[in-house]
Protein backbone atom coordinates (compact mmCIF):
# COMPACT_ATOMS: atom_id res chain seq x y z
CA UNK A 1 0.00 0.00 0.00
CA UNK A 2 1.46 3.34 -1.03
CA UNK A 3 0.59 7.00 -0.79
CA UNK A 4 -2.28 6.70 -3.27
CA UNK A 5 -3.95 3.89 -1.29
CA UNK A 6 -3.46 5.67 2.03
CA UNK A 7 -5.02 8.83 0.59
CA UNK A 8 -7.93 6.80 -0.79
CA UNK A 9 -8.44 5.10 2.58
CA UNK A 10 -8.45 8.40 4.48
CA UNK A 11 -10.87 9.87 1.93
CA UNK A 12 -13.09 6.82 2.40
CA UNK A 13 -13.11 7.42 6.15
CA UNK A 14 -14.21 11.02 5.62
CA UNK A 15 -16.81 10.52 2.91
CA UNK A 16 -18.27 7.07 3.47
CA UNK A 17 -17.79 6.58 7.19
CA UNK A 18 -18.12 10.29 8.07
CA UNK A 19 -15.47 10.18 10.78
CA UNK A 20 -14.07 13.30 12.38
CA UNK A 21 -10.88 15.03 11.32
CA UNK A 22 -9.24 13.82 14.52
CA UNK A 23 -10.07 10.21 13.61
CA UNK A 24 -8.63 10.66 10.12
CA UNK A 25 -5.45 12.15 11.54
CA UNK A 26 -5.20 9.31 14.07
CA UNK A 27 -5.58 6.78 11.25
CA UNK A 28 -2.80 8.47 9.29
CA UNK A 29 -0.53 8.52 12.33
CA UNK A 30 -1.20 4.82 12.92
CA UNK A 31 -0.37 3.93 9.31
CA UNK A 32 2.82 6.00 9.36
CA UNK A 33 3.85 4.30 12.62
CA UNK A 34 3.03 0.85 11.22
CA UNK A 35 5.16 1.39 8.15
CA UNK A 36 8.14 3.00 9.85
CA UNK A 37 8.36 1.18 13.20
CA UNK A 38 6.74 -2.21 12.63
CA UNK A 39 7.39 -2.98 8.98
CA UNK A 40 10.63 -1.03 8.78
CA UNK A 41 9.60 0.57 5.51
CA UNK A 42 9.25 4.20 4.76
CA UNK A 43 5.88 5.34 3.52
CA UNK A 44 6.47 8.29 1.24
CA UNK A 45 4.25 10.93 2.70
CA UNK A 46 4.42 14.68 2.62
CA UNK A 47 2.23 17.29 4.31
CA UNK A 48 1.53 18.78 0.87
CA UNK A 49 -0.27 15.59 -0.15
CA UNK A 50 -3.27 16.41 2.01
CA UNK A 51 -1.98 14.41 4.92
CA UNK A 52 -4.03 15.89 7.69
CA UNK A 53 -7.70 16.63 7.80
CA UNK A 54 -8.82 20.14 8.65
CA UNK A 55 -10.41 20.48 12.04
CA UNK A 56 -13.27 22.79 12.82
CA UNK A 57 -12.41 25.65 15.11
CA UNK A 58 -13.74 25.05 18.62
CA UNK A 59 -16.70 27.13 19.62
CA UNK A 60 -16.19 29.33 22.61
CA UNK A 61 -18.81 28.79 25.26
CA UNK A 62 -19.29 31.63 27.68
CA UNK A 63 -21.82 31.49 30.48
CA UNK A 64 -22.50 34.82 32.07
CA UNK A 65 -24.02 35.41 35.50
CA UNK A 66 -27.34 36.33 33.90
CA UNK A 67 -27.34 33.12 31.82
CA UNK A 68 -26.89 30.87 34.85
CA UNK A 69 -30.03 30.41 36.95
CA UNK A 70 -27.97 29.16 39.91
CA UNK A 71 -24.37 29.62 40.95
CA UNK A 72 -22.68 27.70 43.76
CA UNK A 73 -21.54 29.62 46.79
CA UNK A 74 -17.86 29.35 47.72
CA UNK A 75 -18.51 26.89 50.58
CA UNK A 76 -21.08 24.77 48.74
CA UNK A 77 -20.17 21.30 47.38
CA UNK A 78 -21.26 20.74 43.79
CA UNK A 79 -21.42 17.36 42.01
CA UNK A 80 -21.41 17.44 38.25
CA UNK A 81 -23.06 14.81 36.12
CA UNK A 82 -21.65 14.31 32.64
CA UNK A 83 -23.72 12.74 29.91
Amino acid sequence: MGQYEVTAFLSHLATEKQVSAATQNQGLAALLFLYSEVLGQGLEWSPASGSSAARNAPLAGVLTATDAPWRPQSDEHVELEFR
